[in-house]
């Protein structure tokens, strides 16, 4: 039978979880014969079937079912102007037993892979043949190698791409402070005219610092570009309705101290007063160091002390101890703070009290 034939991606069987729908039909061109290839590969994909190339040449080719004996067939001619058409189709699968075998171009074109790869750029070949069995029920477990190669296909593509982005980055500032006068934005580059950091502090936010609680924080996270291995550095602020707002942000190579000195006479020079505002911190030992000659007022956030304290000694249980470390952090007076610290030395240890007594209160 030959013709027309339309192949709907919602399954009835509910695997295939898609709307769209592929369409093969006689007299069909394609702008080469590898494009041609992938029209009936995609095609053959949505019934959950495979195909081959049976036969070919400089202007034709025969792509045939994998299963030996079906019928299925579409002859595909090159034409003289160029492009590649389909001459016929043989659309019936008759006592067929081909399985579906995504290639690397098709896997690495699943939403499902592209969202996973994106999101996490070291997730295994394991997980991501789990997710997309899962997902859209496609079996990838005997393919493994091609899953290795769609993935590297993906990061090709999205290092790629963070190439092109980063040498908008100048431009992207420059637009942003004409947008919003006022703005401060600035790049620096390295002694090869890379980017090496970047800050921007919008005119709005800045000024509404007057009319924010006076409280500060300062953190740095860590970024999972693969591309990029600095962090992002960020101030933030509190409005009346107890909601955090961004003040500053930045991207810096490292957390130290040729990056803090850096950011923050930025963030003074855009008209930030951040003289004697408490500005809460982890303990980060290159922020604490500079802390004086930056003129900062650093606090130290509990939740940061919890987890280095219950990292660093074995002694300190979270679950029974930490009540005490915010008693501590509570103190009013100094003998209460004193009776605290000897009530964490009794309970968790020398060096506990200790480690926490160093802790400037």
């Amino acid at each position: 039978m030959q013709g027309e034939f339309v192949a709907d991606l919602t399954s009835r069987d509910n695997t295939a979880r898609t709307e769209q729908t592929i369409v093969l039909t006689e007299g069909m061109t394609f702008e080469s014969g590898m494009k041609a290839l992938e029209g009936v590969q995609d095609f053959a994909l949505s019934i959950r079937k495979s195909v081959r190339v049976s036969s070919f040449g400089g202007e034709h080719r025969y792509i045939k079912c994998t299963w030996v004996g079906c019928p299925f067939m579409v002859k595909v001619y090159r034409q003289v102007h160029g492009a590649w058409r389909i001459s016929s189709i043989i659309h019936e699968h008759r006592d067929c037993m081909s399985e579906l075998k995504p290639t690397v171009r098709q896997t690495a074109a699943m939403p499902t892979f592209l969202s996973a790869v994106h999101a996490d750029n070291s997730i295994s070949r394991r997980a991501l043949v789990q997710l997309i069995q899962e997902r859209d029920g496609i079996d990838l477990s005997q393919h493994t190698r091609s899953v290795y190669r769609a993935k590297e296909k993906v990061l090709e593509i999205v290092n790629t791409e963070l190439i092109k982005s980063y040498q908008l980055i100048h431009s992207y500032m420059d637009t942003l402070m004409k947008l919003n006068p006022g703005s401060s934005c600035s790049v620096l580059r390295d002694n090869h005219n890379r980017f090496l950091r970047g800050i921007i502090i919008l005119e709005a936010t800045a000024r509404s610092m007057s009319a924010n609680q006076n409280i500060l924080g300062i953190d740095c996270s860590h970024s999972k570009c693969s591309n990029y291995h600095g962090v992002q550095m960020h101030l933030v602020g509190r409005d009346g309705n107890l909601e955090n707002v961004t003040i500053a942000f930045a991207l810096v190579e490292s957390e130290d101290i040729a990056c803090y000195t850096w950011f923050v006479p930025k963030v003074t020079d855009a008209g930030i007063n951040l003289s004697g505002l408490p500005m809460f911190c982890d303990r980060d030992k290159a922020l604490y160091s500079v802390a004086n000659d930056l003129q900062l007022n650093l606090k130290f956030c509990t939740q940061h002390i919890l987890r280095n304290v219950n990292s660093k000694f074995s002694a300190f249980k979270l679950a029974t101890h930490s009540s005490l470390i915010w008693k501590l952090q509570a103190a009013y007076t100094k003998a209460e703070y004193d009776s605290t610290l000897g009530i964490i030395e009794i309970n968790a240890g020398r060096n506990v009290r200790d480690y926490l007594a160093a802790i400037d209160p």
